[in-house]
């Protein structure tokens, strides 16, 4: 599929959400999200859609491309927050797509490499929770 990042999620996937009918913070943005262009799309909106499962199939691809340039490229959390999301991804998103799989090990190889060179703080609070969903996505996709 190639991706056109010029036009937002509504018009690519054919489905208008309206307006949101429930006043959280997830669910207003997520609206928000769905009616900007993919290319205008912040690292927090990637990491939040993808936290969230919606729309992987645009916004996966647009992570990986980003993190392949910075794995350490962040949302709002941590340095690594969007890396985070995208090991997270559930194993049925990625079946068929070997090609994102690839790509993923290829940047978390990347990005636990130079994990060191982070400041003590992150490697002591961050680094275990991304080494375990690192795991987790290498027990999946040996």
């Amino acid at each position: 599929m190639s991706l056109d990042t010029t036009r937002p999620l509504e018009e690519l996937e054919g489905i208008s959400w309206g307006e949101p009918t429930y006043s959280s913070y997830v669910v207003v943005t997520y609206h928000r999200i769905r009616k900007k262009r993919l290319f205008d799309l912040t690292n927090e909106e990637l990491r939040l859609g993808i936290s969230q499962q919606m729309s992987l199939p645009y916004l996966l691809p647009i992570a990986l491309e980003r993190l392949s340039k910075d794995p350490f490229v962040a949302g709002d959390f941590y340095p690594g927050d969007l890396m985070a999301s995208v090991l997270r991804v559930p194993n049925e998103a990625l079946i068929g797509r070997p090609e994102w799989v690839v790509a993923i090990k290829r940047i978390a190889a990347e990005f636990f490499a130079v994990s060191s060179q982070q400041d003590g703080s992150w490697r002591e609070t961050i680094l275990p929770i991304l080494s375990e969903a690192q795991a987790r996505f290498t027990e999946n996709f040996p």
